[in-house]
């Protein structure tokens, strides 16, 4: 494929000529405006796979990640206990995370969060050991993914992945629902939840 094709010629580049990316953990206020004024869900995360910003909706559909501090998907798709249960396809969830994160390897092979990720993922999840072990290469693009969200259900979204503008190594996941479908009507459940959830952690006056 494509992806595979552009892997080779990665791992074909001499070290001292890839793409170093470093590190980013916040965005611009800007880009910041612009997810919290989109209706879909919506997430910024990194080549590690850590979500630096989020909308309401992104915090919402992502809700068990943001409960781990900082919410990792590569992290929570292999060790955390709930997401065998979260994903309707967690072992397809796995596979495709890991052979994302080989992609990321060759372009920045000298990436030390990146290594050191891959590295904690490999000695603490044996799923993430045979998935690696595929030596599958993906670049997320645009597809399907089903979730099972605790307050809304399941939900069937189709996502597309956008490169930031002016943020190099940063990548904008946006969901939506296919028009008049079961997903579609839990999309605007989750956003009332969300609400609620919003409101309750707001700081009452006075205090």
């Amino acid at each position: 494929t494509d992806v595979e094709r552009d892997y080779l010629f990665s791992l074909a580049r001499p070290t001292s000529a890839r793409g170093r990316q470093v590190p980013v953990r916040t965005v611009r206020p800007s880009l910041r405006r612009m997810l919290d004024s989109l209706t879909t869900p919506a997430v910024i995360y990194d080549v590690t796979q850590e979500i630096v910003a989020a909308n309401i909706l992104g915090r919402a559909l992502f809700a068990p990640l943001f409960e781990t501090g900082r919410p990792n998907l590569a992290r929570f798709a292999f060790l955390h206990s709930r997401a065998p249960d979260f994903y309707l396809d967690w072992p397809m969830a796995c596979s495709l995370t890991a052979a994302t994160l080989r992609y990321e390897v060759g372009k920045d092979p000298l990436n030390e969060e990146l290594t050191a990720l891959i590295g904690e993922l490999s000695t603490r999840s044996p799923q993430f050991r045979r998935d690696w072990a595929d030596n599958d290469v993906h670049e997320h693009r645009t597809g399907t993914k089903g979730y099972r969200h605790l307050a809304v259900g399941e939900l069937t979204l189709q996502f597309d992945n956008l490169e930031a503008p002016g943020e190099p190594g940063l990548q904008i996941l946006t969901y939506t629902a296919e028009p008049g479908s079961p997903s579609e009507e839990k999309l605007a459940l989750l956003a009332s939840w969300a609400a609620t959830q919003e409101d309750a952690s707001a700081p009452a006056d006075g205090d």
